[in-house]
């Protein structure tokens, strides 16, 4: 039985729990044959019990066996209770391997559960450290244009560095400022890596 059934066995039948507690092994695993208390299997155990196996597999999984009389109503011979702790200890040996299975899935389960989450953090760090260098880049970028722009006075030599600097940040092959001033009916324009389009 598993832990939880045991604090509901504990608070369905103190006496059984008790008994139960007394009869813990020193070593694991481990099954016995109880006390015939006849009282004692009337209360705690189905009508007509006439044996009852107390095994243990560890300190977290114990459990019961209980068998009625035979039908021939012949009382069970030592031989045969001695085979009953045979099957019953080869039952909680492979109950063992298989709890012992099942905590290694689950604890796999947990290493992939971690390792999902921690792959998705350092992804997260990945993203947030990327986010930040682009930041950085374009700050970086922004002064070395005002850095460029500066000392320029003259409208006509604003467009060149400002296209250069434009271009040098993205990594583009190609690029063109155009600069429209209606007042003096003047257009002013500046390509790299392409022919001028008559304007």
């Amino acid at each position: 039985i598993s832990p939880d059934e045991v604090l509901i066995l504990k608070e369905f039948s103190p006496a059984l729990s008790s008994r139960f507690a007394r009869g813990r092994p020193s070593a694991y695993p481990s099954v016995r044959i109880m006390e015939a208390d006849p009282s004692f299997l009337k209360e705690h155990f189905p009508a007509r019990t006439k044996l009852v196996f107390q095994w243990a597999i560890s300190s977290e999984f114990n459990g019961f066996l209980g068998l009625g009389g035979r039908l021939t109503e012949d009382p069970h011979h030592k031989e045969d209770i001695d085979f009953l702790l045979n099957l019953v200890g080869n039952m909680i040996s492979f109950l063992g391997r298989t709890i012992s299975e099942e905590n290694i899935r689950f604890l796999n389960n947990e290493l992939l559960r971690k390792n999902e989450h921690l792959e998705q953090t350092l992804a997260e760090v990945q993203q947030t450290k990327e986010e930040l260098d682009r930041r950085v880049f374009h700050l970086n970028a922004l002064y070395e244009c005002n850095r460029e722009l500066l000392g320029l006075l003259d409208t006509r030599e604003l467009l060149k560095p400002f296209l250069l600097t434009v271009m040098g940040t993205f990594s583009v092959q190609q690029g063109q400022v155009i600069l429209l001033d209606r007042e003096a009916q003047v257009v002013l324009a500046s390509s790299r890596g392409i022919i001028p389009q008559p304007i």
